[in-house]
């Protein structure tokens, strides 16, 4: 999910209608099971952005042999007036962020 696209232009003339088509409330719980003295060297930060209602939020952590990704993204229908856009256009860029980091794990060596 990319949340950027919503908020492309450099500013606002009309309000940004996000239709009931757009919205969306979608939760991610994997949780990967890693081989045999694999480790994850990500630091996993957990990360909490609102904004008039629209959130995005992860809590993805590590324990030994376990990499669990724990993400939500609530975007209700609404719209965002041209007063507020700055201030969404900076949650909608750090969202994409926190949702689309890299996590890198290494493998033991053979």
């Amino acid at each position: 999910m990319h949340l950027g696209g919503l908020a492309e232009l450099p500013s606002r003339e009309t309000p940004l209608y996000i239709s009931e088509q757009i919205s969306t409330r979608v939760g991610l719980d994997l949780t990967i099971h890693l081989p045999k003295g694999a480790t994850v060297q990500t630091p996993l930060e957990p990360g909490l952005l609102n904004n008039e209602g629209r959130v995005a939020k992860v809590s993805d952590r590590a324990a030994p042999g376990l990499l669990v990704f724990d993400r939500q993204v609530d975007l209700p229908a609404g719209r965002v007036l041209q007063a507020d856009y700055e201030k969404f256009q900076t949650f909608a860029r750090k969202a994409d962020t926190l949702l689309h980091r890299d996590v890198v794990i290494t493998l033991p060596a053979r």
